[in-house]
């Protein structure tokens, strides 16, 4: 008799790439078939994740159609996340590829650390250039132009990022954070610029609440732009760099997100 190997689950919550997530929050699967138990994992890196619990399953005729595992101690705050569940079955301890996993996903946590960096990739140097995305800064998708990360002129660290244009296009990138509190905000970023039309700035629930026009100062002759604005606890804070349609560029590092 052959042991029938299980299936991987679906992971449910928390959403890929979520922001601003409990530090206690639940972590929701979707109940996979020939599995008796689940181990959970979680890490800061996707590399390596911990081993953090064993879930097993309800071997009953009707059994739930998720499970979920809550951390205990809680998850720090302002941290991003990587996750992931492997099914098991009773064959699993003799056959150790008797196993299913499901795919990685992050996920941030809520800021609530006072002067803790709000931001994902604040400085750009987890990307490889020029990908950018979730969690951390997404090139604005209506813009002509693509963001990017990119090695050429950072302010610290070995990266930055930019958008650079040769035609009359322009351009985007922005993160979005759910404010873990309500309070005054201060946002700094580092930016350069080789002709005007870049901005930086923020958004609170669509509207704007902070903007600094960027001043061409040439290559890698970055200047500090420090903006403050309050937001309500749960309110949807975009973190944005512009760059208007005209050929040159604009490029952003070091930038934080800080409540007092």
């Amino acid at each position: 008799m052959v042991p029938t190997p299980p299936r991987a689950p679906t992971l449910v919550t928390p959403a890929s790439g979520a922001a601003g997530v409990a530090v206690n929050g639940k972590f929701v699967w979707n109940t996979a078939p020939w599995a008796v138990s689940y181990n959970v994992y979680v890490g800061t890196t996707p590399s390596n994740l911990s081993l953090v619990a064993n879930v097993p399953a309800q071997l009953v005729q009707n059994p739930p159609t998720t499970y979920s595992w809550t951390p205990s101690p809680s998850l720090q705050p302002a941290t991003t996340y990587y996750w992931k569940v492997v099914s098991q079955t009773n064959a699993t301890p003799v056959n150790p590829s008797m196993i299913a996993a499901s795919s990685v996903r992050s996920f941030s946590t809520a800021g609530s650390s006072t002067g803790q960096n709000l931001l994902q990739q604040s400085g750009f140097e987890g990307y490889t250039p020029p990908a950018l995305g979730a969690p951390g800064w997404v090139s604005d998708p209506i813009r002509k132009v693509p963001a990017k990360s990119e090695t050429n002129q950072p302010h610290s660290g070995a990266k930055d990022g930019a958008c650079w244009a040769t035609t009359n296009s322009d351009c985007g990138m922005y993160q979005e954070i759910a404010a873990p509190a309500t309070a005054q905000y201060t946002l700094v970023f580092w930016a350069t610029a080789d002709r005007s039309g870049g901005f930086v700035g923020a958004n609170v629930n669509g509207q704007n609440v902070a903007a600094n026009a960027v001043s061409a100062r040439g290559f890698g002759n970055y200047a500090q732009y420090v903006m403050t604005f309050q937001a309500s606890a749960g309110a949807t804070i975009w973190v944005w760099m512009y760059s208007l349609a005209t050929s040159g560029y604009v490029v952003i590092d070091d930038v934080s997100l800080t409540t007092p």
